[in-house]
């Protein structure tokens, strides 16, 4: 995994994981650690939406099937409001389909990943969204 350090002078992000696997977000987390952000934890839909609203985090990175509101649910909610218009999103499946990508185009999500998740990619994905 080519992960950079943390460059020094560089403000830390917040980058909030949701998933209702505690075992996924914490390998998120590990994927990204290299990286010095600031990372903030949501099992479910609505306690992201809570962590935004409180946190006001630089990216959500979610996953689609969640029990209740789904990711793409949680990320169109994101979208319609104009006082989180810089918020990236990134939503995770693990059956991507014609459909869903362009339901995420639709929406505006910056970017989506297969599950299980490839660390290179992701890496790759999150220093595109916050250089």
């Amino acid at each position: 995994m080519n992960l950079p350090a943390s460059t020094p002078g560089r403000v830390p992000k917040k980058i909030l994981l949701v998933d209702d696997s505690r075992t996924i977000t914490c390998v998120l987390r590990a994927y990204l650690m290299d990286r010095g952000d600031e990372f903030l934890v949501a099992s479910d839909a609505d306690a992201a939406l809570r962590c935004v609203l409180r946190e006001q985090p630089d990216l959500v990175i979610a996953d689609i099937e969640m029990p209740g509101m789904s990711g793409l649910d949680l990320c169109r909610v994101l979208r319609s409001s104009p006082r989180l218009h810089g918020l990236r999103l990134v939503v995770l499946s693990g059956g991507w389909t014609a459909s869903r990508h362009e339901e995420a185009r639709r929406i505006g999500i910056d970017g989506w990943l297969s599950k299980p998740v490839n660390p290179d990619q992701l890496a790759a994905l999150v220093r595109k969204l916050l250089p």
